[in-house]
């Protein structure tokens, strides 16, 4: 049976699903890193129709930031579906994972032994048939649960279970600092890049096919939705394209993590049309209150995967959140 696959992918698919094709060897763990829309979930989904045309175990879950104060709950996804397995574990392990999920009665007990009790329930169910675990938007898991995962990453090999989990770029996260072995997602080259295009925007002119591969940078999430946002466009005359709501939620999820003066630099430089640098720090020192430096839009500029001498054109990207953000906050 033939294994999946993602155009202009091949190499990082081999990576996943080489580790995968090892698990009746030993187990492993690997880290896939990159900028929102970049592609990580894809090639997750990959893996794990991988593992499963394969005959393994595949335990998904996914980080959600609306649930990332509740203690366990990215753990619980990631067991539900195995959970009357831990019958067969020490009555102690049994009790820290039934109390971690608010189903047994005692207190709450140290997070090692929930850790080694997931541990050994995965271990268990391996010893059957190969365990493969999914884990896509890491920094978004609360986090008990990333430490949890931490704490199996670094402990599998000696099962046939492997984990994959993906992280955005630039987010703090303890599976990123576990010295695991990490797959770096880079945008599209200029090949696969036209070939996703011609897959989702072949209809448009090639002037327009060529504005948006020189706005897209290889993304693919770009790539997918832009040529939508053109055709909905009256104007298509427009320097900068339109977005769609969901490439504008890729776009301002990488400005919401960036430092408040970066933040302030990318305000500035979206509503100046100048495209002045020293005109945009000036206007960013005067809303900040304090003199704002040139690395703060390298850092903005590094936050949106391009260079500064590129990014002029990214700015704008992140300006309907920008002004949600300053509206909230006089709110």
């Amino acid at each position: 049976m033939p294994g999946p696959s993602l155009v202009g992918r091949d190499h990082e698919l081999s990576v996943l699903t080489d580790l995968i094709g090892r698990v009746h060897e030993r187990g492993g763990a690997t880290v896939v890193l990159g900028e929102p829309g970049i592609g990580k979930s894809s090639l997750l989904r990959a893996a794990a129709e991988y593992g499963r045309q394969e005959s393994l175990q595949v335990l998904v879950t996914t980080g959600v930031e609306a649930e990332a104060q509740l203690p366990f709950a990215g753990l619980h996804q990631l067991l539900w579906p195995v959970l009357g397995a831990a019958g067969q574990l020490p009555a102690a392990q049994q009790s820290a994972l039934s109390s971690a999920f608010g189903t047994g009665d005692g207190q709450q007990p140290e997070p090692f032994m929930i850790a080694l009790a997931t541990l050994n329930l995965l271990a268990d169910l391996a010893a059957q048939r190969p365990v493969v675990l999914i884990v896509d938007d890491v920094q978004w898991l609360d986090r008990p649960s990333q430490d949890v995962l931490t704490f199996i990453a670094r402990r599998v090999n000696a099962d046939p279970i492997i984990l994959i989990g993906s992280i955005r770029t630039g987010h703090d996260v303890a599976l990123a600092e576990a010295g695991l072995p990490e797959l770096d997602i880079r945008g599209l080259d200029d090949q696969s890049a036209r070939a996703v295009l011609a897959a989702h925007g072949g209809d448009l002119s090639q002037a327009n096919q060529e504005r948006v591969l020189h706005e897209a940078l290889g993304n693919p999430l770009a790539l997918v939705e832009l040529p939508k946002a053109l055709r909905g466009s009256q104007d298509l005359g427009l320097e900068m394209l339109p977005l769609t709501a969901r490439l504008e939620r890729a776009f301002a999820a990488r400005v919401a993590d960036l430092q408040p003066l970066a933040r302030d630099a990318v305000l500035i430089a979206a509503v100046d049309y100048a495209d002045e640098v020293p005109e945009i720090l000036a206007g960013a020192s005067v809303l900040a209150g304090q003199q704002v430096s040139v690395g703060s839009l390298e850092e903005a500029a590094s936050a949106l995967g391009v260079s500064l001498a590129t990014a002029k054109r990214h700015w704008a990207y992140a300006r309907a959140w920008l002004l949600e953000a300053l509206n909230s906050d006089a709110a």
